[in-house]
């Protein structure tokens, strides 16, 4: 028995006639679900890719031209970005072809400069709100793609045979559109094609907002950044002065480096450098409080240390402990044979006086501005020679941090040293280019990335004044403390 339901068994397991005739059909569908299921964990691998692709730069140029040659070739033979302008026209922003050779072709036709696009797959994207696809039916749509008459000329040349036009919508609000075109070479779009494209639409868009956005508030820095600085610096009769700014970082915040040239009475000028503790609208503020305190103080009549007391009270009164402020605060006076300087300094870096290759740090401390309301300051009278400079800088020169860095001694700075071997190296150079040296070798040294804003203000008498005494050479010291009130 146990034999024999053995054998019956083993005959039940073999195929029948008709079994076996639908053998090939289920291995070849067996083999198309393999392709289906290698092309989605294709497609998910490529989604991952392109998403950390896509998080490593908020410039919007660079996001824009990595959308699109991002798509090609895997996805497309072809893609384009459109984007809304200001005033809600769609242009193309962005273009990537298989052939690199062919991008400067595709680039000179089409709406590149500007024109409004006139595309039919655009324009039914649009008006649809989701994906369009189309095929190349009849061989009409190069004519359904095209933008002008070139470009018809262009995508007939190139036998586009597919189209995608895929929504690009980030925050409930549409951006523009992601154009993808596959040529006769290539298998035309399908419906796995549609929802491959519209995720990475999606991921395009994310992308692309946060460019948008990043860009925007870095325009609105730069913007507030700017209305706290100077938009030119007065003419000194007899005196060369020129300054540059360097925000930190991506220059989205607003920092609170700053510096002012401003006349007085009688000849007179009031030159000034500072830095407000913090960033951001805050810190604009104290920016704006403090320079136009000191316009007010100085014009007044009030001596350098009075302003800067003024200022210091002023700060007290308005501002939490939080709050502070560091600044350098001159007076200057124009004479045939010299420029003299009244310095006064609150917890600000020391100016440095150049006089041929000789640097002398002024030493005229005084307390932060903002911390002790009482606080008294005394104030340093200086001299420049014909050729002659007096340079002054923000904490963002010497805080800067090097690129090489080891465990063994940490993180390099710039330093006061490095600073001062700058200066050495300007000797009688006009102060556009000593300010010019000064950022180039910070900027170098921290290979553009500053921890903090950067400032640097240069006054440099004119060389091709009359010299009324000779002036004796020294080496690198401190300068005392001429006089201190009260």
């Amino acid at each position: 028995m146990v034999g024999g339901e053995g054998a019956q068994a083993s005959a039940k397991e073999l195929p029948d006639a008709a079994s076996v005739a639908a053998l090939p059909a289920a291995e070849e569908l067996s083999a198309e679900r393999f392709r289906q299921l290698e092309r989605v964990a294709e497609n998910a691998r490529f989604l991952a890719d392109v998403s950390t692709l896509f998080s490593w730069s908020l410039d919007v140029n660079e996001t824009l031209n990595s959308t699109a040659h991002l798509m090609v070739p895997k996805v497309a033979d072809m893609a384009t970005v459109h984007l809304f302008d200001e005033i809600g026209v769609l242009r193309r922003v962005a273009l990537a072809h298989r052939d690199s050779s062919a991008e400067d072709d595709m680039a000179e036709s089409g709406d590149e400069r500007g024109t409004e696009a006139r595309s039919a797959l655009l324009t039914l994207a649009m008006a649809a709100g989701r994906t369009a696809m189309l095929q190349n039916e009849g061989n009409t749509l190069p004519d359904q793609l095209a933008l002008d008459e070139a470009h018809t000329r262009v995508l007939h040349e190139l036998g586009v045979a597919s189209a995608l036009a895929v929504p690009l919508v980030a925050r409930g609000e549409t951006l523009g559109l992601l154009g993808l075109t596959r040529f006769e070479s290539s298998d035309p779009y399908d419906p796995t094609d549609v929802a491959f494209a519209e995720e990475l639409g999606r991921r395009a868009a994310l992308a692309i907002d946060n460019a948008l956005v990043h860009r925007r508030q870095a325009d609105v820095a730069r913007a507030l950044q700017a209305s706290l600085l100077p938009p030119t610096l007065s003419d000194l009769p007899g005196v060369e002065v020129a300054a540059t700014f360097h925000p930190a970082g991506e220059g989205v915040e607003v920092g609170g480096d700053f510096y002012d040239v401003f006349p007085l009475e009688e000849g007179r000028w009031v030159l000034m450098i500072g830095d407000v503790s913090g960033s951001g609208p805050a810190a604009a503020a104290l920016t704006a409080q403090v320079r136009h305190g000191a316009r007010v103080a100085a014009r007044a009549g009030l001596d350098p240390p009075e302003v800067v007391a003024a200022i210091n009270g002023s700060l007290g009164e308005t501002s939490g402990p939080e709050w502070f402020c560091t600044m350098v605060y001159a007076e200057v006076s124009v004479h045939d044979d010299g420029v003299d300087l009244r310095i006064t300094c609150a917890g600000h870096p020391p100016p440095l006086l150049l006089r041929g290759t000789d640097v002398e740090e002024v030493g005229v401390q005084g307390p932060l501005l903002g911390v002790l309301p009482l606080a008294r300051f005394g104030e340093r009278a200086v001299r420049l020679g014909p050729g002659h400079a007096l340079v002054l800088v923000t904490d963002g020169a010497i805080e800067a941090r090097g690129l090489a860095e080891s465990a063994e001694s940490g993180a390099s700075f710039f330093g006061q040293e490095r600073l001062v071997s700058a200066v050495e190296r300007c000797a009688d150079q006009p102060a556009s280019a000593i300010v010019k040296s000064i950022a180039d070798e910070v900027l170098a040294f921290s290979g553009g990335r500053l921890a903090d804003d950067l400032a640097v203000l240069v006054v440099r008498a004119d060389p091709n004044q009359r010299r009324a005494h000779p002036v004796r050479r020294r080496t690198f010291r401190r300068i005392g403390l001429h006089r201190h009130p009260g």
